[in-house]
């Protein structure tokens, strides 16, 4: 029972990202955000401009860290790391989420879970 249910889930969230126009690995990257944004804000609902601004953001993020990771020995090099967090952050400003705490939690979930994905 435990493994149709995981094989529900998995396809439930196949589905979603599909629906989305997201890879897996980006709409990992979407559910982090979004968790952070709506903690952040304290809202569930969004705008659809802001929506659109998220996936916009998500698919530059995903597709830059695609890059970054293709460099050897990328999570033990700390001034790659910091270029990426740079990234990052001129990203989110750029998409109009310039609250800082958003920011830095943002930044630590995204390289917490490009370990994950980009190994």
């Amino acid at each position: 029972q435990l493994l149709l249910f995981r094989g529900e889930m998995e396809g439930e969230k196949k589905k979603k990202a599909e629906d989305l126009g997201l890879s897996q690995t980006e709409f990992a990257f979407h559910n982090v955000l979004m968790a952070e944004i709506t903690k952040a804000s304290g809202e569930s609902a969004m705008d659809e401009a802001t929506y659109q601004r998220v996936l916009a953001l998500i698919k530059k993020l995903v597709n830059q860290f695609e890059e970054s990771s293709k460099i050897v020995g990328f999570f033990q090099k700390q001034d790659e790391i910091k270029t990426m967090e740079r990234n990052i952050k001129r990203s989110m400003i750029e998409e109009d989420f310039n609250d800082p705490e958003l920011r830095k939690v943002v930044i630590e979930r995204f390289m917490d879970l490009a370990k994950v994905k980009f190994k």
